[in-house]
């Protein structure tokens, strides 16, 4: 190649590298924080307000956002780190849709039966990833299809958890692997976290209270496979009809009857 052939490309490069004409300003600058989160550094909103030349109030309210998306968690001392979703794997396309297809129906049919938002979530290492949300009515504190959230805050991560080793449990969540995907507890949160998976075992199902959403909570099974429990399926519900979930036994019948159908779906296909 010639060098006036390289500084051609290199130019070619750099005009698809050129700010659009319309940026939008409030998506621009959420990108940039994602940028200083992903080098790992804890910030605060007051660094995140002064970098960006933005009001405090408005910084807040893009490190909330990050959060609710995964792309943040809080840390202590009102710090914010990188979150599970800047560390997820990418997942196989096909093997996504292929999924989607086959829980899709499902998933509307149990939305439709139990008049709540169901999810259909796979766990990927420490993570639980949601795949397909049904039922969110539009609102946003329902709708996290595309989230990423660490297992251990979720009725549905909780729920593929309970089928894991010891061994495999404390790498999860303890040492230097846990570090470096921001889902680390410590003592007293996993001794809690392993008294919650042997409570799940014993009633079937996992719960969580407002664990990953304010005012939202959930019941969660795995789907019943062998070769599929980090498949599992939730039910959110506003956190105070959370009880009338439970114990209405026509509703949590329908949830065991779609995570038994799904799993059987998904051997026959395999």
């Amino acid at each position: 190649m010639s060098e006036r052939q390289y500084h051609s490309g290199m130019r070619s490069c750099a005009q698809e590298l050129e700010a659009p004409a319309y940026a939008l300003g409030s998506v621009d600058k959420t990108l940039r924080v994602i940028h200083i989160l992903r080098d790992g550094n804890p910030i605060r909103v007051s660094t995140v307000a002064r970098d960006l030349g933005i009001g405090v109030s408005t910084a807040h309210r893009i490190m909330a956002m990050l959060v609710f998306h995964g792309f943040a968690v809080q840390g202590s001392k009102r710090q914010y780190l990188p979150g599970p979703a800047l560390g997820a794997p990418v997942l196989m396309a096909k093997d996504v849709d292929q999924l989607r297809q086959a829980a899709g129906p499902i998933i509307e049919q149990l939305a439709a039966t139990v008049g709540e938002t169901v999810n259909l979530t796979l766990r990927v290492g420490p993570h639980a990833r949601v795949l397909l949300a049904v039922g969110t009515n539009g609102r946003t504190e329902f709708d996290r299809s595309g989230a990423v959230l660490p297992a251990y805050a979720t009725a549905a991560g909780r729920a593929s958890l309970t089928g894991v080793s010891q061994e495999q449990l404390e790498h999860l969540f303890r040492g230097p692997a846990a570090e470096r995907a921001s889902t680390e507890l410590d003592e007293e949160a996993f001794a809690e976290l392993e008294r919650e998976l042997n409570r799940t075992r014993i009633r079937g199902f996992a719960i969580s209270l407002e664990s990953a959403v304010k005012g939202v909570s959930a019941v969660a099974l795995p789907v019943a496979s062998a070769k599929t429990r980090t498949i599992t399926i939730a039910v959110l519900t506003p956190s105070e009809a959370i009880e009338d979930l439970i114990h209405d036994e026509a509703r949590m019948g329908a949830i065991r009857e779609a995570a038994q159908l799904l799993g059987e779906r998904l051997e026959v296909e395999d």
